[in-house]
Order: structure tokens, then sequence, then C-alpha cells
């Protein structure tokens, strides 16, 4: 079906745009492309952020993120790029001054 395919193509540039801006605006994270899923893995541990990294940014970004720790990755958080790139562009906006070496 035609939608399924833009759909996967407007998904994989929220990943792709996603994956810029963390290498350009958030040196200290690391990314880990997703395979089939809208989830990006983004690894915190290299920053100032505390044991609870997801649950510290939705108090301080007003991001709400899923915690790495509740599948295995402590020190990861998984973020929901299924969205439009205005609201995708104000989470990370939000997230980035939070994102600093520690």
């Amino acid at each position: 079906d035609p939608w399924l395919g833009e759909l996967i193509d407007y998904l994989d540039g929220n990943r792709r745009h996603l994956a810029r801006r963390l290498e350009r605006e958030a040196p200290a994270v690391d990314h880990v492309p997703p395979e089939a899923t809208y989830l990006a893995w983004i690894d915190v541990r290299g920053t100032a952020l505390g044991p609870e990294p997801a649950e510290e940014l939705e108090r301080t970004a007003g991001v709400k993120l899923s915690p790495g720790g509740d599948f295995g990755a402590p020190g990861w958080i998984r973020l929901n790029f299924a969205t439009s790139r205005a609201i995708l562009d104000a989470a990370i906006d939000r997230l980035v001054p939070h994102l600093v070496p520690g």
C-alpha cells in the first residue's frame, strides 16, 4: 500500500533528523539507530544526568521518555520519534541543554 511506504519514509526521515541533531548538539550521548521500530535508544551514561535519566528529563525538560532500565539498559533512554517534525524538534530542543557531559 502506498500509505505504508510513505509512513516508513516519514519515520526514516525523523530517525535521520534525530540522529543528525544529537550528533551535532549533544556529543555526550550515543544513539543507536533502530532497525524495525520508531523508538530511538539514546545512551546518556556520558552525561551529568543522575541514575534515573528518563525521570529526571521528564521533570527538568518536560519530555516523557521510556527508561532504558525497564528494558535491561540502565543509563539509556528511549525516545518515540513517530510524531510530527515540529514536535520532535521541540522535544530535542528541550532535551539538548540537559545532555551535557558528566
